[in-house]
């Protein structure tokens, strides 16, 4: 026995060692059970069940209380997982009890202190359990999601279908006030008469619809609410009155369709659902109509529309939707390259500015003035700045979307914008127009397929829509199809006769399919008509460079900033990728406080 070895005192040195805490040994026996990654798993599995029953609900016709069972089942099952995992384990023989370990450190052995603190742990995490489920379930049923249709107008006078479109946007206009209902705009008549095609196109349940009958200063009003998976009416309301009633009947219907829908209402929303816009009832009908024509997206509908706006703000001057009318209407005269931007410029800027001063609650203004900043000012901040406001008063309007794309696009983020152009066409699912601008952004992101998809259903819901027919036919181009790119190329040229500048709108896919000098050809036949008529340089430069003049195409171009007509949307398309490479390109890009 070696004499330096220290004398052994009896005890076991190992019993010396701190022992774990019972919650340390408790989380590390958790470990060793798997718990943690079981219940992980669990969570991420569950979340994409609820991701899928939400998407596709309303395609499959499943009831409201579909989401609401699955998630609640899904929380319930979280405990459950949690105990299994514990108690079973898998292995190479299968599912078996997971074995205790042996050691005496698995032991768990909890001191009062332990206890406590385990129970408070789990009471709230099933406390936090309850709480998630309460608020993804109530925030569910909460938000509700209606589609109202245009009114039957029936009567003496020869044309009062503006009236019938007149009650649909006022109802929409009013409705979008209340904070929880998702409200969706369309016309019955792009499918028929089919109620329950209509519902699960537009991904509701619920449909307001009804007819309003004038004779002489006497109108009629029946509005209802339908179910749309049979037909069945949920409530029906007659309402009679002289003409001066007609913004309190739909005061009346707007405040009925939301307790129907089961909304309580504070008097605030009474307030906001039943304020009149003017209290010039003659005022109110000559909006209708500016509004009706402003809707039929053509030369002589916007001149129509200034018309009618102009003649309502005689009869009452601080009507704030009629201002905002006008501040629209103006601004797609700039859009469309219909004047002169100088021209119209500050028309849009004071009929904005005086429609936000006179109603702050208004979202129209505050889109018109995002997209007149996006195209004219370039302005980039301060048209983000006014989309969001516009989005911020009413999500439900289609337009801020629509048009807050447009400047998503032209920053170049076409993933941003695509989005904001599908929620745009979620509000209005049956528009010829916003469904033709999904496929346009689609073929700006070289996404054909998606985009010729796209297109067939606005060539549906309209056949003769011009923008429609110009980028199908641009879409079977680039998707390699030129017998059909021709055939609709000679479509277009039958229901767009005349206006050259219309003419533009086709000439860019001849190039693609090997018509250089047909395009040519419209070029200059374009160049000439600019002598007398404007034609936005934009249009001539990017028709310039679809034949490869790239030195023409950039002197319009540089025309078009310095006009400050539409044009740098126009840079980011794919057909101008020789130009994108070009250092011209870049200054011009760089110059406005673009990426290029």
């Amino acid at each position: 026995m070696n004499d330096d070895t220290p004398p052994s005192s009896g005890k076991d040195t190992s019993s010396d060692k701190p022992r774990a805490s019972g919650i340390d040994r408790f989380w590390a026996e958790l470990k060793r059970r798997k718990v943690f990654k079981v219940v992980g798993s669990y969570a991420v599995i569950a979340w994409l069940i609820i991701q899928v029953i939400v998407s596709v609900k309303n395609p499959l016709g499943l009831p409201s209380w579909a989401d609401t069972v699955v998630i609640l089942t899904l929380v319930l099952g979280f405990p459950a997982c949690a105990v299994l995992a514990w108690v079973y384990d898998i292995s190479k023989t299968g599912i078996e009890r997971t074995k205790d370990q042996s050691d005496e450190s698995s032991v768990t052995e909890f001191s009062p202190v332990d206890r406590l603190t385990i129970v408070l742990s789990v009471m709230a995490a099933v406390i936090l359990l309850i709480t998630s489920a309460y608020f993804v379930i109530g925030n569910r049923s909460e938000t509700q999601t209606i589609a109202v249709l245009p009114f039957a107008s029936i009567g003496e006078e020869a044309d009062i279908q503006y009236l019938g479109d007149g009650i649909r946007d006022s109802l929409v206009t009013r409705l979008s006030r209340l904070k929880h209902l998702r409200i969706k705009s369309a016309n019955i008549d792009s499918i028929g008469g089919d109620l329950g095609q209509l519902g699960l196109m537009l991904g509701v349940e619920v449909l307001c619809r009804g007819r309003i009958e004038k004779h002489g200063n006497a109108f009629e009003v029946v509005a209802e609410l339908l179910e749309t998976a049979d037909g069945s009416i949920i409530w029906r309301e007659q309402y009679s009155s002289q003409s001066e009633s007609l913004l309190d009947i739909e005061g009346k219907v707007s405040e009925e369709i939301a307790r129907q829908m089961g909304f309580e209402l504070s008097e605030n929303d009474e307030e906001q659902l039943t304020r009149a816009s003017t209290a010039n009832p003659a005022a109110y009908r000559l909006y209708l109509q500016g509004r009706y024509f402003w809707n039929r997206r053509t030369v002589e509908g916007f001149e129509a529309s200034i018309g009618f706006y102009e003649d309502a703000l005689k009869l009452d001057p601080n009507y704030a939707l009629a201002h905002a009318g006008l501040a629209q209407t103006y601004l797609m005269i700039l859009g469309w390259g219909i004047e002169e931007p100088i021209e119209v410029a500050q028309r849009i800027v004071d009929s904005a500015q005086t429609a936000i001063s006179l109603d702050p609650s208004l979202a129209e203004p505050h889109a018109a003035l995002g997209y007149f900043k996006t195209i004219y000012e370039r302005d980039w901040d301060g048209a983000r700045e006014e989309f969001l406001r516009s989005i911020e008063l009413n999500n439900n309007y289609s337009s801020a979307h629509h048009w807050y794309a447009f400047l998503l696009m032209t920053k170049g983020d076409m993933r941003a914008a695509i989005a904001e152009i599908r929620l745009a066409r979620d509000l209005e699912p049956l528009s010829p127009i916003i469904n033709a601008e999904v496929g346009y952004f689609y073929l700006f992101n070289r996404q054909y397929q998606q985009a010729f998809d796209a297109l067939l259903v606005a060539k549906r819901l309209d056949p003769n829509y011009r923008s429609t027919v110009a980028y199908l036919a641009r879409a079977q181009a680039l998707l390699g199809h030129r017998d059909e790119a021709l055939k609709i190329i000679e479509r277009f040229r039958v229901i767009s006769p005349g206006d050259p500048r219309h003419n533009a709108y086709f000439a860019t896919v001849l190039s693609l399919v090997g018509l250089d000098a047909e395009a040519r050809s419209i070029y200059e036949d374009l160049k000439r008509y600019s002598e007398t008529e404007y034609v936005p340089p934009g249009l001539l430069g990017v028709l310039a460079a679809s034949f490869g003049d790239m030195d023409a195409a950039v002197e319009h171009f540089d025309s078009a900033l310095d006009n400050r007509s539409l044009v740098l949307s126009w840079l980011r398309d794919p057909l101008l990728s020789d130009f994108h490479a070009d250092d011209r390109y870049k200054a011009m890009m760089t110059d406005v406080g673009l990426d290029p």
